[in-house]
């Protein structure tokens, strides 16, 4: 029970902070937010290895205690959630933090695909479509045995996208491309 509640909360604030798009400019944490038109592939100049990214996901804390062990290259603000993105070898690194500067969740997410690779990809194509284009991407509506959660798959590139797929009835009804 508590896995599907933290779930749904995570979800819920995943969705919310990628599918908005009220990204605005500035600095409320001291941190300059990334401009919303650059790629990370340009932001970023540190490549980070495996145990590197774990460590960073494990910080707990506020987003002035990742930064000042790990220097924030690119960060994203969607309405009050922060974004920052640490890039490694066919990895990225995603922390989300609330209007304050706390962590609320960290993942490793795999980078192996290139945005080119969803370009066929189509309202009604299916579920099964998906997954044999990225059988690594993040499907976690797949496990929680709810309806009341949101049905969307995320696929984080190599060439710096986030590509989120939302399903009705196990066919794409929408796809939405972002820069991490």
């Amino acid at each position: 029970m508590y896995f599907m509640k933290y779930f749904v909360i995570i979800s819920m604030v995943i969705s919310i902070c990628l599918f908005c798009s009220c990204a605005k400019e500035g600095n409320d944490m001291g941190i300059n937010i990334s401009q919303k038109n650059e790629n990370i592939i340009n932001l970023i100049s540190t490549v980070y290895d495996d145990d590197a990214l774990k460590e960073i996901i494990s910080i707990d804390g506020k987003i002035k205690d990742i930064n000042e062990k790990y220097p924030i290259e690119c960060i994203r603000k969607f309405g009050k959630i922060y974004r920052i993105s640490y890039i490694g070898i066919e990895k990225v690194a995603v922390l989300l933090f609330d209007s304050d500067g706390n962590k609320l969740f960290g993942k490793i997410y795999d980078t192996k695909k290139l945005k080119s690779d969803f370009s066929e990809l189509k309202n009604g194509d299916s579920l099964k479509d998906v997954q044999n284009i990225d059988p690594n991407g993040e499907y976690l509506f797949l496990f929680t045995g709810r309806n009341d959660a949101s049905r969307v798959s995320y696929h984080y590139t190599r060439d710096g996208f986030v590509i989120m797929i939302e399903y009705d009835n196990n066919k794409i009804k929408s796809i939405k491309i972002q820069l991490i």
